[in-house]
């Protein structure tokens, strides 16, 4: 899952299950004979996905046969086994988001079934007018009235950070009382669920305050010299592709070592080295500068939770008073760079 977050952004679909639904589900594996044949018509990997999810709830995923054209999608099985849970209160449904790690790597995009991409494509829109003109409204009548599914919107429904608990009791089944004080009268939600679900994935507005103190934050550093200009910030990541490269200490511990045209300077590369004894204020800044900033232009589909980018944000304008406070550096500022891999601030 760490390989595949430095590629995509991904979204995690979570329900309660038994102890017994789960001694099913190794029984029937255990049974079968250890062999597939993969085709990607009729046995990909979400007809496995698809598989393993009726096992547990029988009849509650399927394929979108019109919309992917006979094929089953991922997508598909999302928002068929979503709606499922979303009728089932008992199965506790949340959704969980882990945004794509900011660096140099192409950014993703968002799952398209088959008639969504025809829909929504540029490219293929040209071709499918002059060579398909019949079908064109077929496609997008098929997409419109079916097939619409964004798992954005279920993340921001059904918001929760919290990774699921091995071993740990499932809650209670929710009671009455529990949905009233969910869901007022009107069917709005009520205060309390509306602030933990903004806690996630930000207030209105509060994005944009951010985006603002950011760009204050950085025209002061231009202003104090400790960047050249406003545009580095978004240089910052392809500059780490050329002239630095990432070192493990004793403990495992990930850091990023820069060499410019003064010497090489290195930076912790999580949340427990970043200060850490040894790295440099200016990298260590221009790390979290380049980090923070990625995260504030992302889309909605491509960005971390707000709790997470409030961690970061605190790590910035900790590593923003460092150098104020004129903590020892180790190396001129001319070495600047930043890490495809601030594989993590993300270390958590």
């Amino acid at each position: 899952m760490v390989g595949a977050n430095m590629i995509r952004s991904m979204y995690i679909f979570v329900v309660e299950t038994t102890v017994q639904q789960d001694e099913d589900l190794i029984a029937k594996f255990n049974a079968l004979p250890n062999e597939n044949h993969f085709n990607g018509m009729t046995r990909n990997c979400a007809d496995f996905t698809k598989n393993v999810i009726d096992t547990y709830f029988p009849h509650s995923a399927h394929r979108d046969v019109i919309n992917d054209f006979g094929m089953t999608s991922p997508k598909a099985v999302a928002r068929t086994f979503s709606h499922y849970a979303q009728t089932h209160p008992e199965s506790n449904f949340r959704v969980l988001h882990f945004s794509q790690l900011p660096g140099t790597i192409k950014r993703s995009t968002e799952p398209r079934s088959g008639t969504e991409q025809l829909y929504r494509s540029k490219k293929l829109l040209i071709p499918m007018v002059i060579f398909a003109d019949h079908e064109l409204p077929v496609v997008a009548a098929a997409y419109l009235i079916t097939g619409r599914f964004n798992p954005e919107r279920e993340f921001e429904q059904h918001a929760t950070i919290e990774p699921v608990q091995l071993n740990a009791p499932a809650p209670s089944s929710p009671s009455s009382t529990t949905d009233n004080a969910r869901i007022g009268s009107d069917g709005a939600l009520a205060p309390v669920e509306v602030q933990a679900r903004e806690e996630v994935i930000g207030a209105p507005g509060e994005w944009g305050k951010y985006r603002k103190a950011f760009d204050t934050m950085v025209n002061q550093a231009v202003q104090d010299e400790i960047i050249p200009d406003r545009a580095y910030v978004g240089r910052i990541f392809k500059r780490v592709d050329s002239t630095g490269h990432p070192t493990a200490d004793a403990d495992g511990g990930l850091w990023l070592e820069v060499s410019g045209a003064n010497g090489a300077s290195k930076a912790g590369l999580s949340r427990n080295n970043i200060f850490a004894p040894g790295s440099d204020p200016h990298l260590a800044f221009e790390l979290l500068l380049a980090r923070v900033d990625a995260a504030l232009k992302s889309p909605k589909h491509s960005r971390e939770t707000m709790i997470e980018f409030k961690e970061d944000w605190a790590l910035l304008e900790y590593a923003r008073m460092r150098i104020a406070s004129g903590a020892p550096v180790t190396a001129s500022p001319a070495a600047h760079g930043t890490a495809a891999a601030l594989a993590s601030a993300g270390e958590k």
